[in-house]
């Protein structure tokens, strides 16, 4: 069981008490798959609003925090302060613990401490909770961008997640996770298979790919280096 009390401010810290108040989370998303103990019924909600803070997501927040629900959740604000001050006033009226933070390093962190992730969907940040098995409630209030409509496709047809098409859905779609471990543990199990091992570095390595040789050499060449005469 959670205990009901305000978490400290440092996000670490944290990442740490929600690992702690659950199964424990996996170590690393480079491993070839999160070896977590297996998560029964989700209790840790991680709300990404992503690094600008913005989007339907902060409507989404504000309809979870209305919620009855046996629950705790973070919400990351990104760099947005004006995005934080505002989840702040809200989490101080929600009916579970909140703690909102701002930008973070700590993110991969957040993803493997939670069991379910709310966000709009982003091809790094997609799978990267896949790869720590984390379903997904993804933002559908408004139709994706034409570079995320693969992954909500890919997320409905494998049952990874739910594409939310209203913030005012949040509530019930995060109760019956709660509620019905085998629909939960359903949406987990079809996390295995959409993982990318090291989806992080595989997705530097294919930018990578795409520059021009010569431009690499120019970049990797020593900036003290002097030319003979």
């Amino acid at each position: 069981m959670w205990r009901a009390k305000r978490p400290a401010s440092n996000s670490l810290t944290t990442v740490s008490r929600l690992s702690a108040s659950r199964s424990p989370a996996c170590q690393s998303t480079r491993s070839s798959s999160c070896r977590t103990s297996a998560r029964r019924r989700p209790r840790a909600v991680f709300v990404n609003a992503g690094w600008v803070g913005g989007g339907n997501i902060p409507q989404i927040f504000r309809e979870l925090a209305r919620g009855e629900l046996v629950v705790q959740a973070i919400f990351l604000a990104g760099r947005n302060e004006e995005l934080r001050a505002e989840a702040e006033s809200v989490a101080a009226t929600a009916k579970f613990p909140v703690k909102v933070i701002g930008y973070s390093e700590q993110v991969e962190q957040l993803m493997q401490a939670a069991n379910v992730m709310v966000s709009k969907l982003g091809g790094l940040t997609t799978f990267e909770a896949l790869n720590c098995r984390v379903p997904i409630i993804a933002d559908a209030t408004t139709p994706p961008m034409p570079q995320e409509s693969g992954a909500a496709r890919m997320l409905a047809k494998r049952g990874a997640g739910v594409l939310l098409k209203r913030a005012s859905d949040i509530v019930p779609v995060v109760r019956r996770m709660v509620e019905d471990s085998r629909y939960y543990a359903s949406l987990r199990a079809a996390t295995a298979g959409l993982a990318l091992p090291d989806a992080t570095r595989r997705i530097v390595e294919e930018i990578t790919a795409l520059i021009p040789a010569p431009a690499l050499a120019e970049e990797e060449a020593s900036p003290f280096e002097v030319g003979s005469a």
